[in-house]
């Protein structure tokens, strides 16, 4: 299993863009210090989450695709800003997609995708490839 850390704690909010009420972030993204759950500042708090690229429907593979799809699976690592105030159980933000280009997620306060700014034409392209486009990119040039 192959452990990539997405995002980091920066001074400087980089490589993190709204796409409609999608929060979209790219390889070294660093958020702006506002809490995802409620909106309000996060006063350099963050909650680490994982995803995986691989979805969490592995399982249903057979015995041994399972396994082997467990085994070569990536693990993306996400330090979401997220203020003391904010139990736990408030985190409800939802992968949409995440591999080593971007990752895409809804559920963010409204707060804090307004502090983000508007993807490019060209990051909207590539959110909105389908999963057959991403793993055959190569043939696209």
């Amino acid at each position: 299993m192959r452990e990539i850390t997405y995002t980091s704690k920066g001074p400087l909010v980089r490589n993190v863009y709204r796409c409609g009420n999608e929060l979209v972030v790219l390889p070294g993204g660093s958020f702006p210090d506002i809490c995802v759950g409620c909106g309000k500042q996060a006063h350099g708090n963050t909650i680490n989450k994982e995803f995986y690229d691989l979805g969490d429907l592995w399982f249903l593979l057979p015995s041994f695709l399972g396994f082997a799809a467990y085994v070569i699976r990536k693990q993306y690592f996400f330090d979401f800003p997220f203020c003391s105030n904010c139990p736990p159980g408030s985190f409800h933000i939802t992968k949409m997609r995440c591999d080593d280009h971007l990752s895409a997620f809804i559920g963010a306060h409204t707060n804090f995708i307004d502090s983000l700014p508007f993807a490019s034409l060209d990051l909207v392209e590539e959110r909105n490839r389908g999963w057959l486009e991403r793993r055959f990119r190569w043939l696209h040039g």
